[in-house]
């Protein structure tokens, strides 16, 4: 799941499919790290990689009993 709210008990989750490329440019870098994305693995990213999709595909969702932590049984 991309993104959930929880006050409509929508969900969304996209995939995006395409060709990762380096970014060398030191200005482009900079943008894209000024960019409100984060990643979820922690750790040292040496590299900027942009990804120039080829295709996108999603669907929204309702989820049925609402959110649970994973931890949660």
């Amino acid at each position: 799941v991309d993104g959930y709210d929880s006050s409509t008990s929508e969900a969304w989750s996209v995939v995006v499919h395409g060709v990762g490329q380096v970014v060398y440019e030191a200005e482009e870098a900079i943008q894209a790290l000024s960019l409100p994305i984060f990643p979820w693995q922690s750790g040292s990213k040496p590299q900027v990689v942009r990804l120039v999709p080829t295709t996108i595909t999603g669907r929204r969702f309702t989820v049925v009993g609402g959110y649970r932590d994973a931890g949660t049984p």
